[in-house]
């Protein structure tokens, strides 16, 4: 076994975009539910395009209370803020607005059975998976339910170790490495009738041990390069077992929405907007053991129109966006008409994009088929619009 890659900072090797970001990633809008039935054979990667995101001091205003979703075993409360926080101290509570710019109101609440970007900007707080890329840039692994996990010298087997604070469901319900089993399943093999667009190198597992109550180990049929990738993936999490066997292997309602990530759905308006608040019995901490997360909670809201997102953080209506290139004029503006209050920040964005190949079924099923899409694909063209500064691998 290679050694353990505790709160491991791995880095991806993928493709690097300069961007303008604050808090969130960013991903693109994918309306294809179109599922590859087998391990994927990979395009060379593309480069999103540039976008920005522009942050406002963000409101102390007190979250919405929750009405619909079933009640907790812990009931929300949110930690004082404190007047003067220490220079060694986080400063908990506010909620942040964020604006969601993009047209379409995701189709369903199971976020794993639609491809739609703007569910994970609404639906993504709520849920974990194995491991995670960390919100600023996308660059690194970071621990989530797995707190450490290693790798067999043959690639063969990832072994997961279980953060042992990771005990229930926001509703209460009990939670072990068996829920982290029954999801990873229900993407390798989705019920009769499920669509899971994103499975991914999950087609490769052949077999997942519960070795004891905080070991998971993760054996595949073949190596696969990206599989700590795979299992960072935000569309990659976790949804309970005992609430999709009661409904009909899905989600039907938003008030349905349970999971065990840093917050926990609260209120929702279709179309319109989604409010959640801390989860209080998210099992993660920072580096100085000061319980996640610190905001007591987040509104996300759609805005399709570039103008009225512009006019929300002028008037300080929204906290922060993320826009594309042809908004960064009026984001500067924003940010010198309001000195202290406004930021507006360029990090490195990574993406990998791909093509996922059905190989059991013609014309993919002939390796000369594969091949000749890969060398079709025009990588010198993308190398050209992207330019030097926006490298491609």
């Amino acid at each position: 076994m290679l050694p353990k890659l505790k709160y491991s900072r791995l880095l991806i090797v993928a493709v690097v975009a300069l961007i303008a970001t604050v808090a969130v990633a960013c991903g693109d809008d994918d309306d294809d539910d179109e599922v590859a039935t087998t391990a994927p054979t990979v395009a060379p990667a593309v480069a999103p395009a540039p976008t920005a995101i522009l942050r406002v001091q963000p409101t102390t205003a007190p979250p919405a209370v929750a009405t619909a979703a079933p009640a907790p075993a812990v009931a929300p409360t949110a930690a004082p803020i404190a007047a003067v926080a220490p220079s060694d101290q986080p400063q908990y509570g506010g909620q942040l607005r964020m604006a969601v710019h993009l047209t379409a109101w995701p189709p369903k609440w199971d976020l794993t059975q639609t491809s739609t970007w703007v569910s994970l900007a609404h639906y993504g707080r709520h849920y974990s998976g194995l491991l995670q890329f960390p919100p600023i840039d996308g660059i690194e692994v970071w621990p989530s339910a797995a707190e450490s996990w290693s790798v067999s010298g043959d690639g063969l087997t990832y072994t997961m170790d279980i953060d042992p604070r990771l005990t229930q469901w926001s509703d209460g319900t009990a939670f072990d490495v068996n829920d982290i089993i029954f999801a990873i399943n229900r993407w390798k093999s989705p019920p009769e009738g499920i669509i899971q667009p994103r499975v991914g190198a999950f087609k490769l597992i052949s077999n997942m041990t519960k070795v004891d109550e905080t070991t998971l180990d993760i054996s595949l049929s073949q190596p696969f390069g990206d599989m700590v990738a795979e299992l960072a993936n935000s569309w990659h999490k976790f949804l309970p077992k005992h609430i999709l066997q009661a409904n009909n292997n899905t989600i039907p309602t938003a008030a349905l929405t349970i999971g065990t990530g840093p917050f926990m759905y609260a209120d929702s308006e279709d179309g319109v907007s989604v409010t959640s608040v801390r989860n209080p019995t998210y099992f993660r901490t920072d580096d100085d053991g000061n319980k996640l997360p610190y905001m007591d909670g987040i509104i996300t809201v759609m805005i399709p129109e570039r103008e009225s997102v512009i006019a929300a953080l002028k008037s300080k209506r929204m906290d922060a966006d993320k826009q594309t290139p042809g908004s960064n004029v009026a984001f500067q503006k924003i940010v010198d008409d309001n000195p202290g209050e406004a930021t507006f920040v360029v990090v490195p964005f990574v993406d990998v994009a791909s093509v996922q190949l059905n190989n059991e079924s013609a014309p993919f099923d002939n390796i000369s088929a594969r091949r000749a899409l890969y060398y079709g694909f025009n990588k010198k063209r993308v190398i050209e619009f992207l330019g030097e500064e926006q490298p491609t691998n």
